[in-house]
């Protein structure tokens, strides 16, 4: 049985480039132009049958943020991959929150999307007990019941590498790309067996970490600023980039996931804001 790609998309042209982007792929596609539909049919193909969703988050008439959530909460199985044109870390971060596995910044090439498509896809029959370890939202909203219950701090962490304005070219997607896995690797090793952290996008990073309070995470990001400038002499491509990165912390600056994250993503934005400046 071949796999299944549901393309929800309210642009006709969007949902042809993605269906387009997969002919390389042995895959059937189908297209949808509201979430209705799209639910309609993966309950038709029951439990036994995962496909993989491509939703474009951009439509206008309705909150499809709000949909992508519904979608996850009642599909947990299923992974989901968004598609948006805005990269603002507030929106990045509103669709990890939702429950989006995947994020694909539009536009996009081909290999970049059919990249995460392999990625989702090799593994699918495994994809509801890898999805632990993909779900940010459920497992932020876990730890920090276990810290309330522990009685313990519980520290998050974004992180994004980025070019100035003034340096973007027509391949930086491509480029992002390439380096985000090394950079990813780089970060992993800093951190404790205890602390989960995510890849989202070509180019933003989510850390969860347990028993970190406001020192401890002072050691972490020095840790990570001091790498990733090693990282920067060692690796030509990466001399003109910055990392923006910026942490919370439970219960100190909160102790809802809404609160802290919206924090965090509000924190980002400012740092890489005077970065940008500073260059």
């Amino acid at each position: 049985m071949k796999p299944k790609a549901l393309i929800l998309a309210s642009i006709t042209s969007l949902r042809e480039n993605i269906k387009y982007a997969l002919r390389t792929m042995d895959m059937d596609s189908f297209e949808f132009e509201d979430v209705l539909q799209l639910r309609g049919h993966i309950e038709a193909l029951g439990k036994e049958e995962i496909p993989l969703v491509f939703m474009d988050v951009d439509a206008r008439k309705e909150s499809r943020v709000e949909e992508l959530k519904k979608v996850q909460l009642q599909y947990p199985h299923i992974p989901i991959l968004a598609l948006t044109g805005d990269t603002k870390k507030e929106k990045i971060l509103s669709l990890i929150m939702a429950g989006a596995s995947e994020i694909i910044v539009k536009p996009f090439s081909e290999k970049v999307l059919i990249e995460k498509t392999k990625k989702m896809m090799m593994k699918k029959e495994d994809f509801a007990r890898e999805k632990i370890h993909l779900d940010f939202p459920a497992l932020l909203r876990k730890e920090l019941f276990k810290g309330q219950k522990g009685n313990y701090p519980v520290s998050i962490m974004i992180a994004s590498f980025f070019k100035p304005k003034a340096m973007q070219g027509p391949n930086i997607e491509n480029e992002y790309y390439s380096l985000a896995f090394q950079i990813k690797e780089e970060m992993e090793r800093l951190l404790f067996e205890t602390d989960h952290f995510l890849q989202y996008g070509n180019q933003t990073f989510v850390g969860i970490l347990p028993f970190c309070d406001q020192q401890k995470r002072k050691i972490v990001q020095n840790k990570v600023q001091q790498r990733f400038k090693e990282l920067k002499k060692e690796q030509g491509k990466m001399k003109d980039y910055q990392l923006g990165i910026n942490f919370v912390t439970y219960p100190d600056e909160g102790e809802e996931a809404k609160t802290l994250t919206e924090k965090l993503t509000h924190g980002l934005q400012r740092n890489i804001e005077n970065l940008g400046r500073a260059d």
